[in-house]
């Protein structure tokens, strides 16, 4: 009778490099996000331009590789250069995505300084709606990214940054298939915008990555007023995608997923990832039948970027939007990262929405900061993973849950990753069950760890725990040392936990 519960990890089994872009952020203005949350003018946690430090030094602790900015919905009704120049002379807007005043005090030269201070890559989304236009992104991409006499080159320099800012990642729209007063365009429709507007910001600067949107499976209310099915959803996500693939796929580096989950219940929290799983590999083939005679040298890759917990989830009131994460949200985390690691050759860019507040892995008040489990989910993949993903097999019990009908879903979801100089090896493990510890078996093929391997167990006291202000600890990242292992060794995972082995080898 085999055990019920195993991880085996074997060295020759490489699936391909995991690109450190997936760990990233959506910075998005919306409630307490920028004002409150990154940008603080006036606050004694701040420095002189206006950052909070407490974030930036929280978000340096991640790694963060990218932040996506400045949305989101704000996206399809902002004007950029609303946001650059004197402050003073920046006109305040009624932000008709979110129905409230913007300042326009955090613009992209803000937003890049942010982003250089944190060590991450600036990830700008332009506004595709009807009100724009592609020669206003094309003139944001000269305003970033061109060095010379040219208008917005000029006045960047005049603005106070000599220097093009040199931002690579871009973003052809966001959600611009449904409305909400964004466009709500056909997929015809949005892939002549795509062409338009791709041809014009790499004719101003031809090395920039380009971001296309592809349709995510959301249940939104259809014109009709009912809600459509699962089966219709990921039709017309294939449907979009496809076409946007087939017409365009040339044009772009990245076609992006989005998927949000809405749910309170513990087991559907948790088997959450593997909803998302089959998503990107469908994906994942679509790409690779639309686009391979098109004689790329790089495939078209996923941009997994926005990826968390759906409205249901969190307040509407005010503040706007602001999540209460537990301990089961940074176990689906976890989940979501495993399937990042397993998926590396498919997703090399993703982004956690949100980073502040605003459905934030982070959560500041006026003179507090509080780091939620997510946080330290995202945190511990990104110091203790390897460079290299090996295809794991775990053998687990299963369950079911009501949530999204998944049914045979693993108690232990388990990746395992090398270091690029192939001497330290990480296995990451989330024990799914939500009241019972799990002894596993855990076998090394090719490896042969060194004795005093470091554990690295995200838990608490209940699967529902979370920080609190005065109890900032309650959910934690603990290290500890374990000592009897070999290439075939036993390790108890706890209930509703997160672990990360790190072993010499």
């Amino acid at each position: 009778m085999s055990e019920p519960y195993r991880i085996k990890v074997d060295k020759d089994r490489i699936i391909g490099k995991i690109n450190p872009q997936i760990y990233g952020y959506l910075a998005e203005h919306m409630g307490r996000l920028i004002y409150g949350g990154i940008y603080d003018e006036g606050s004694p946690l701040s420095d002189d331009r206006g950052f909070r430090k407490d974030v930036l030094a929280a978000l340096r602790k991640t790694r963060c590789a990218n932040l996506r900015w400045p949305g989101g919905n704000f996206t399809s009704f902002y004007h950029w250069e609303d946001g650059v120049g004197p402050k003073a002379d920046r006109p305040v807007r009624y932000d008709l995505a979110w129905r409230v005043e913007e300042s326009n005090r955090f613009g992209t030269d803000e937003f890049v300084q942010f982003c250089r201070a944190a060590g991450a890559e600036p990830y700008i989304c332009v506004n595709v709606s009807r009100q724009s236009t592609p020669e206003e992104a094309a003139h944001w991409v000269e305003y970033c990214n061109r060095k010379g006499n040219s208008y917005y080159a000029k006045l960047r320099e005049r603005n106070g940054h000599p220097e093009p800012h040199g931002v690579k990642y871009w973003g052809i729209g966001n959600e611009v298939y449904w409305a909400r007063g964004k466009g709500n365009f056909s997929p015809a429709e949005y892939v002549a915008l795509l062409e338009e507007y791709a041809t014009l910001m790499r004719r101003v600067d031809p090395t920039i990555k380009i971001v296309a949107v592809g349709l995510g499976p959301e249940p939104e209310v259809p014109r009709s007023g009912r809600r459509q099915t699962r089966k219709t959803l990921l039709r017309q996500a294939v449907d979009w995608s496809s076409e946007v693939l087939k017409k365009a796929g040339d044009l772009i580096d990245y076609i992006s997923l989005h998927k949000y989950y809405s749910t309170e219940d513990y087991y559907g929290t948790v088997a959450a990832p593997a909803d998302a799983e089959p998503m990107i590999t469908h994906l994942h083939e679509l790409i690779n039948m639309t686009t391979s005679g098109t004689g790329r040298e790089e495939p078209v890759k996923i941009a997994f970027d926005e990826w968390g917990f759906g409205w249901s989830r969190l307040t509407s009131g005010w503040p706007l939007y602001e999540a209460k994460y537990g301990l089961k949200d940074g176990l689906y985390a976890a989940g979501m990262l495993n399937v990042f690691h397993r998926q590396c050759n498919a997703v090399t860019l993703a982004v956690f929405s949100q980073l502040v507040n605003v459905m934030g892995a982070i959560f500041t008040t006026e003179d507090e900061l509080l780091l939620t489990p997510i946080y330290h989910a995202i945190a511990l993949y990104a110091n203790h993973s390897g460079d290299t993903a090996l295809d794991t097999l775990v053998q687990s019990e299963t369950f079911d849950t009501d949530y999204l009908d998944l049914k045979n879903v693993p108690y232990l979801d388990a990746s395992a990753s090398v270091s690029e100089d192939g001497r330290t090896l990480y296995v990451a493990t989330v024990n799914r069950h939500r009241d019972r510890d799990v002894e596993c078996r855990i076998s090394l093929d090719g490896f042969v760890p060194k004795q005093g391997a470091s554990t690295f167990e995200i838990n608490g006291p209940d699967p529902m725990a979370r920080a609190e202000i005065g109890q900032p600890d309650r959910v934690k990242i603990e290290e500890r040392t374990i000592q009897d292992i070999g290439p075939d060794f036993r390790y108890v995972f706890p209930a509703h936990s997160v672990t990360i082995i790190e072993m010499g080898v």
